[in-house]
């Protein structure tokens, strides 16, 4: 979920050509995220241009409002903010990765087989929560939840719950994890040398707690 803005002077991707774009660091996940959306409009990091460690999405932010940085991808909402204040939307992540699994929830597998219940409890969590978050019903409260948490104003929190639940449904609702959503970060891994080679993406998902929870919850 990375949108890239942009100054207000630079109105396409072709317009970053020659200019430096702030990341949060030269190594970073979302760092290669951006050299491969930069890549499909043609422009090739080092020869098209060049990159600088600003931080996190806010002090990027900031770095393309002070024109300290041509560029950079920040997340929800702070794109919405960006554009509102008069930075230019270029382009976004989900366009070129339909399926990318950002954020996970991991556990220690001595932990799990030692505490199943505990693991299929916040399983059943999770899947009672994002069910809750899907249903239309829902959506006043659920931007109440998301005004209040993430501490934004009612406009991008009504943004953000759209966004996220109805346009690009970017939350498994079942709190599955899967193939489609780890290749392309396998392959990240991969480039980043973190992963010695690809690897089948299954391979670190053990489904059965999961299971579990959702057999537990049919039977409520």
């Amino acid at each position: 979920l990375y949108f890239l803005i942009a100054g207000p002077k630079y109105r396409t991707i072709a317009d970053l050509r020659g200019t430096t774009l702030g990341v949060s660091n030269l190594r970073g996940g979302s760092t290669l995220l951006l050299q491969k959306m930069l890549g499909r409009h043609g422009l090739v990091h080092k020869k098209d241009y060049d990159m600088i460690e600003a931080g996190g999405t806010p002090k990027r932010f900031a770095a393309v409002k002070t024109g300290g940085v041509s560029a950079s991808v920040v997340t929800i909402p702070t794109n919405f903010q960006a554009v509102d204040e008069g930075l230019i939307l270029l382009d976004q992540a989900p366009r070129y990765f339909a399926h990318y699994d950002f954020s996970v929830i991991a556990v220690n597998t001595n932990f799990a087989r030692s505490h199943p219940q505990a693991v299929v409890g916040v399983l059943k969590a999770v899947i009672r929560a994002t069910r809750w978050f899907y249903q239309e019903a829902n959506r006043d409260r659920a931007v109440d939840l998301i005004q209040r948490v993430v501490k934004v104003s009612p406009k991008y929190a009504t943004l953000t719950y759209d966004t996220l639940f109805k346009e690009l449904k970017a939350v498994p609702p079942q709190a599955e994890v899967t193939e489609q959503g780890l290749e392309p970060v396998i392959e990240i891994m991969v480039e980043l040398g973190q992963l010695p080679g690809k690897i089948p993406p299954l391979q670190y998902v053990d489904d059965s707690y999961r299971q579990q929870a959702l057999k537990a919850l049919a039977a409520r």
